[in-house]
Parts: structure tokens; sequence; C-alpha cells
């Protein structure tokens, strides 16, 4: 697999001539960007949004089980879960093995708000990540989220009477 990545606007670059990326460093300007050096020797400045773009590219891809999907979950209104098909993992670069759907790799967003939650060929759900949570299937995932909602905004608001 042949990947490409741009550089603040610069020329695309192939991803297999990078030979290290250091970490973020902040100019004067307030803008945060990393040195990517370059296998040639030279060494290119990355801005903190192309990064993250790029920390998130599979460098290698595993199939998944038959029968696992990617659970999507709703909890603010009325509460409900789907679930789309997980066609493999992929190792990415920044080291994370993520889910990934015909869509691509699947990144902790604004699109999951909870959590990237996997539901296992057993019909057992985790949540993907260090400290993930793990229920024997979606529902009891649902109402443990629904749950921590609920205590997550009484709080706010006990919070907001103090």
């Amino acid at each position: 697999m042949i990947q490409f990545f741009r550089s603040m606007g610069a020329d695309w670059r192939p991803v297999s001539e990078i030979q290290a990326i250091g970490p973020l460093v902040q100019t004067v300007g307030q803008m945060k960007f990393a040195i990517v050096t370059m296998k040639n020797g030279g060494d290119i400045r990355v801005a903190d949004y192309e990064l993250e773009d790029l920390l998130h590219r599979p460098i290698q891809i595993m199939p998944a089980d038959r029968g696992t999907k990617l659970v999507h979950y709703l909890v603010d209104t009325t509460p409900e879960h789907w679930t789309v098909p997980l066609s493999g993992w992929a190792l990415c670069m920044d080291g994370i093995t993520r889910p990934m759907t015909a869509g691509g790799v699947v990144c902790d967003s604004s699109e999951h708000p909870y959590g990237v939650f996997v539901q296992m060929a057993d019909g057992s759900v985790t949540q993907v990540g260090p400290h993930g949570d793990e229920h024997d299937d979606a529902d009891m995932m649902l109402r443990l989220l629904v749950q921590r909602a609920r205590l997550d905004s009484t709080a706010a608001v006990q919070g907001g009477k103090a």
C-alpha cells in the first residue's frame, strides 16, 4: 500500500520515506508543528492538524473475525445503538491498533463522543483503548453509558449551583 502525506501545502511525499517524527513544538506565532526527518536526510515541518492525520495512517492491516462489528451509541436523546461490520484492525503509525470499516480507520473523534466500541463475534462489547469497559452485550453497554450521562449531567447541574 503506497501512501503519501503533505506538509503545510508543499508537495506530496511518500510515507515510506519517513525516518523519524519528532514531538510537537510551538512557534512564536502559536502554530504547533513537528519535525519529520526523511530518509534522504531532509527535515520537513508538519502542522499539528496534519500530524494527527499522519499518525492515524495504517502501516499494517489484519482481518477482523467474522461477525465483529463497530458499535455506535446515541445516549443524549432516545438511547439506541447500531452496528457497522468491521473489516479489520489497523496498526497505525503512532503504534495504536484501531478498528477499520469500509470507510477507513476509525479514530476516537467527535463522531464517537462516548468512545469507540467493538462488538465481538460472541456478542460481547468492548471499548477500544487502554482503559475500556467491557460488557456481555451491546444493550448492557448502552445502559452503562446512559447511566454515566445522567450522572455527568447531574454533577454539572450541581456544580453550577455551588
